[in-house]
Order: C-alpha cells, then structure tokens, then sequence
C-alpha cells in the first residue's frame, strides 16, 4: 500500500543518502527508484494489489509487504517469472489478517497467507534450500518501546492483542459456529445439477465505517445444502441488493 512504500522509502533514502548525494545513485522520488547509474541495478518500491498491479518489472529480490492485503495472482501470475532471469528470492511478509483488514483486502482468499505460511513451514523441512519460514511478535522488536507496548496492550482486545502483538494467525472467529475444519471436511467440489431449491441468503453489514455484506447463493437436494457462490460485496443496501438479484438469475439459468 502507499503507506507501506512511504515508510519504506523514507528508510532506504536516509540510508543511502550519502551514496546519493555523490551521485553514485540516482533517485527518481515520482517513481520510488534508487538506480545505480548506467546499470539496471536499481531499488523500486510500488504498489501491488494484484498482478497488473506488478506487471513490466523484473527482480532479483521480491519483497512483497502486507501480502495478506493483496491478490494471490501477483505471485503466482507476475511475481515468480519476474525472478526467473536471475533465479531471484522472493520475501513474503504479512500480519494475521484481522475481521477489518478482510474487508479490504483485494485476495479471493483473506486467508491465503497464513495458509501459505503453514505450507512453506511444512516444505522447509524436506526443501530447505528454497522455503524458509519465520515468526516475529511485537515482543521481538527491539526498536519498539517496551513501556507504550505494555501500556498499549491493556487498552486491546484479546484477539486483537493475539494478532497485531503476538502476531498469532487467528484461523476461527471468536464464538462461530462453524470451524474451518467444519467447512473443509465436509467441502464437495461440485454440487449435483439439479437442484430442488435455490435460495440467496444475505447478511447485511449494520456499521457505518463499510464492512462487508455477506452474501451466498445456496442450494439444496434432499437432506443436504450446497453453498454454489460467495458473492460477498462491500457497499451500499443497493449494491449488494443488485448483486443478490445477479447472482440468483445466474444461478437460475
């Protein structure tokens, strides 16, 4: 996001600042690039929600920040063949994605960077020369002060001390009724042509600062229902009343 460049390229500047200012790199502050000059040896710091968004670069060190927030498609379409002119390393780093940050976020899956995480875990261990995982709490910052974090904390909730803190990846909603591994261990794959009933059921947001409507198209056959399309939209009653109205006609044809 252009806060996390803002950050990021307010550290780079100051520290290359001497090297700059005797000209040996060249710093364009429009395009975010620290070059060194006659080469393409160069530091870019630029938004990436998906992967038009990282289109037309290449990389010998991809390092993508806050990838909760952004669309699995800028690795696995754009990312990865950007590093393979010079066998590149990527870096993902992200913060649990919490019931706000979903809301924003541009992914098909909020939870695709925990599972991920949870994936290269596993895969460091029989291929360590290319997966590495780490895991770093509020607590290991020594650059944070110990007393506002200590005073801070008090003034948080538990899951959100769990997840901006501890940085603990929070997998099931406090007090749900379903689990994830409800969902995942009943999930079919295709649901049966014909369906005896098909419904839209709606969960409209009830705050004021833009959460999310919830909104599925659901079907059944006997004794069993099959949930046939997450249509979830943020915006007003009309928005999310149009798309209820699309999604049940494209279901019903």
């Amino acid at each position: 996001t252009s806060e996390q460049i803002s950050r990021f390229w307010a550290t780079v500047t100051q520290a290359l600042a001497p090297a700059i200012d005797k000209k040996v790199f060249y710093k364009n502050e429009t395009e975010h690039i620290i070059e060194k000059k006659g080469t393409e040896n160069r530091l870019k710091a630029k938004t990436a929600w998906n992967a038009d968004s990282l289109r037309g670069d290449y990389a010998d060190e991809l390092i993508l920040d806050e990838w909760q927030l952004m669309n699995e498609d800028a690795w696995g379409l754009i990312g990865a063949p950007m590093l393979l002119d010079n066998n590149g390393n990527a870096t993902f780093v992200y913060t649990p994605p919490s019931l706000h940050s979903r809301s924003v976020s541009k992914a098909d899956d909020p939870q695709h960077a925990a599972k991920l995480f949870k994936k290269a875990k596993e895969l460091s261990k029989t291929q360590p020369e290319r997966w590495a995982t780490f895991h770093f709490s509020s607590m290991d910052n020594p650059h944070i002060s110990r007393e506002a974090l200590d005073e801070i904390s008090s003034d948080m909730t538990a899951l959100a001390y769990r997840m901006e803190i501890l940085a603990e990846d929070i997998d099931e909603a406090p007090g749900a009724l379903w689990t994830r591994k409800t969902l995942d261990d009943n999930r079919v794959r295709f649901a049966p042509q014909q369906l005896a009933k098909i419904v839209v059921a709606v969960d409209p947001s009830v705050s004021t600062n833009g959460d999310a409507a919830g909104l599925i198209v659901a079907g059944k056959l006997g004794d069993h229902g099959y949930v046939l399309e997450d249509c979830t939209v943020q915006g007003s009653p009309l928005v999310w009343a149009r798309a209820a109205v699309d999604a049940y006609h494209r279901h019903q044809a």
